[in-house]
């Protein structure tokens, strides 16, 4: 039968072709969704420090949409909690913007822009320069974040920006912060027109220990402060909130492709099906039972989704690694090295083998309701 179910394939390769395609298609689309979504929910919660607090204007959801007066960074940096190296206190007040650059490619994307003070390379303890050196302070050079490398025309150390200097490349754990530009603080707010003094958008804190993280944001939250503050990694999930909902959103569409697949799988084997009758009439005639028929039917559309399932994990291996640009929106998950992953690959697997077996099985049944005696 392994012969037979074989050469029923090389007979009608142009249909087993496109039913090929069709799961290749769905696998690796999905594989790919799948990762790109789950990439941007495990970018939101890498590099969340237990030690660290944000501090930020009540109500304000993202960094841009914070605001923190210059009395509230007073009365914070002199709590019992605040980690201090040499002379300095761990506190690192900071402005974020996002704007608008175009790739290599020419596609516009927006990137995040943190003003910093020089303390923020102490705050931000996973934060390494690893090309260049770091911005002087007062001065309008910036370093920009290892992903974005390359990825714009003369983002690179020694390149410029709007007249900045680029002085140096940072890495961070493979975090947002990759992500984004850092230039001095006051400059940017000079630049904006604002008083670099006066207002800051936000602040980012390091404790001495974690107990100290949990005591400092009580401490906000119980006094009046006008001030909401999170850990690292609490902050870090919230933010990653709408990343889950992008993963689900994924899994959903995936699933619907699946539906498609499955749908034009019946059509196409149930179509060949009703040109095999006289022959499946036949064999059944030689004491062939209906059961190994329509088993027939679907070892013929395992095997051809099992051939789809390779093509397609195969094409989405073959783009691991790859950056991937998201163009609809401000959110500073620009330039995403895609990583597929096992989860994602299992799914795609999955997916695959469920349509190829579900496909078989509905038009197999089809068998048993043929009178064979029509065909002979």
């Amino acid at each position: 039968m392994l012969t037979y179910l074989f050469r029923s394939i090389k007979a009608r390769w142009l249909e087993n072709l496109a039913l090929i395609v069709v799961y290749t298609v769905i696998v690796a689309t999905g594989t790919l969704i799948v990762s790109f979504a789950s990439n941007i929910r495990d970018l939101a919660v890498v590099g969340g420090n237990p030690n660290t607090v944000v501090v930020m204007s009540p109500g304000a959801s993202t960094l841009s949409g914070s605001s923190v007066g210059k009395e509230a960074y007073d009365r914070v940096r002199v709590r019992p909690e605040i980690a201090q190296q040499d002379t300095s206190v761990l506190v690192s007040p900071e402005f974020y913007i996002t704007t608008q650059l175009r790739t290599t490619k020419g596609l516009a994307i927006s990137v995040g822009v943190r003003g910093i003070d020089p303390v923020a390379f102490m705050v931000h303890d996973t934060v390494h320069i690893i090309k260049g050196r770091a911005p002087a302070p007062g001065s309008d050079e910036i370093v920009i974040g290892q992903t974005l490398e390359g990825v714009f025309a003369g983002f690179n150390v020694g390149g410029d920006w709007h007249r900045h200097p680029i002085v140096g490349v940072f890495q961070s754990n493979k975090s947002i912060l990759e992500q984004e530009v850092w230039i001095d603080r006051q400059q940017l707010f000079i630049e904006l027109g604002r008083r670099a003094n006066a207002l800051f958008g936000f602040l980012y804190v390091k404790t001495k220990s974690p107990a100290d993280a949990a005591a400092f944001v009580d401490w906000i939250a119980n006094s009046k402060q006008n001030l909401a503050a999170f850990t690292e990694p609490q902050y870090l999930k919230n933010i990653s909130g709408d990343s889950e909902g992008l993963v689900r959103l994924a899994m959903g569409f995936s699933l619907l492709l699946a539906l498609g697949a499955g749908i034009a799988s019946i059509n196409t084997l149930y179509s060949s099906l009703l040109g095999r009758l006289p022959e499946f009439a036949a064999l059944h005639a030689i004491g062939v039972k209906r059961r190994g028929l329509a088993g027939l039917v679907l070892q013929e559309s395992l095997l051809l989704a099992l051939i789809g399932v390779a093509l397609g994990i195969a094409i989405a291996l073959a783009l691991n690694g790859q950056h991937i640009s998201r163009l609809w929106t401000d959110h500073p998950f620009e330039q995403i090295p895609l990583n597929v992953g096992s989860t994602s690959v299992t799914l795609g697997t999955a997916v695959g083998i469920v349509v190829g077996v579900a496909g078989g099985l509905l038009a197999g049944l089809s068998v048993f309701r043929v009178d064979m005696s029509k065909y002979r």
